[in-house]
């Protein structure tokens, strides 16, 4: 699927390049905010791309990142959702039925965050996105971008 859409979960992978300047992915990262109008991540998303930032960048890097989302939430262009009990007896479904595949918790949280938007997009460069299939007849395949 080409084009961009209203809403996108963001991966800690896209975030990270986005927020880190060191990241070969760097460039791509801050292009793939474009994709979408309003970013979706997971308070889950957000605690994984804090301490990679800690550890691959630096403190300071990582606090910048939290106030620039912060902005971008006050703004309306993001999301942070909460995580539930019934969002996480989704995800661990995915992880079951996946086991052996390394689906994370986080991973399968942005899944099923992914399948509660009209278009069912993850900014991703994790490939294993593209491996989970939709949970219902009625959903579509993760759009995983870049």
């Amino acid at each position: 699927m080409t084009g961009s859409v209203t809403l996108a979960v963001a991966d800690t992978s896209v975030l990270l390049a986005a927020f880190d300047r060191r990241d070969d992915r760097h460039r791509e990262g801050i292009d793939a905010f474009g994709t979408a109008r309003i970013l979706v991540s997971s308070p889950l998303v957000l605690a994984e791309l804090d301490y990679l930032l800690h550890q691959q960048a630096s403190e300071k890097e990582a606090v910048e990142a939290v106030s620039r989302l912060r902005a971008l939430v006050g703004a309306g262009y993001a999301r942070v959702p909460a995580v539930d009990g019934k969002l996480l007896g989704e995800a661990e479904k995915i992880q079951r039925d996946y086991l052996g595949q390394a689906i994370g918790l986080t991973d399968a949280v942005n899944a099923c965050l992914a399948w509660r938007l009209q278009q069912p997009t993850v900014l991703s460069f994790d490939n294993h996105y593209r491996m989970i299939a939709p949970r219902r007849s009625s959903e579509r395949p993760l759009d995983v971008r870049p």
